[in-house]
């Protein structure tokens, strides 16, 4: 009765039953242990999952976070772009600006000014008429 553990019936009374050394019970002892071991490793399996679907989602988040910073940069790169484009537009449309290139480029004068051509020295520039025979002030 000292090595027997307590058992309790189905009225509640306690009875005593004798362990045997018998195969059967120590299949039930592998069968239990290979149960724990089991769930175990099924318990194991599902953390590996887990951590690795959340790696994979961390990766997944850093690359997308690189991208959205690489697009603002971008985005930054454009805009100010724009902003100088724009400056340069309104530049160009102004009275002043038009004024000056036809000056500079076209040679045209206003009514009353007069041109001053610059000679260097041992050389002489044709005036050119295009089809005019005199030239007024």
């Amino acid at each position: 009765m000292s090595s027997a553990p307590k058992i309790y019936g189905p009225a509640g009374e306690p009875f005593y039953q004798e362990i045997n050394n018998t195969k059967s019970s120590k299949r039930l002892r592998k069968k239990r242990k290979m149960r724990f071991k089991g769930r175990r490793f099924v318990c194991v399996a599902i953390i590996a999952y887990l951590i690795i679907l959340l790696g994979q989602w961390q990766i997944k988040i850093n690359q997308a976070d690189k991208e959205i910073s690489a697009l603002t940069a971008q985005k930054n790169l454009l805009l100010a772009k724009k902003h100088d484009l724009e400056s340069q537009r309104r530049m160009v449309s102004s009275a002043q600006y038009v004024e000056k290139i036809a000056r500079e480029n076209l040679g045209l004068v206003k009514k009353g000014e007069k041109v001053l051509l610059l000679a260097k020295p041992g050389k002489v520039m044709q005036l050119q008429t295009e089809g005019k025979k005199e030239i007024y002030d």
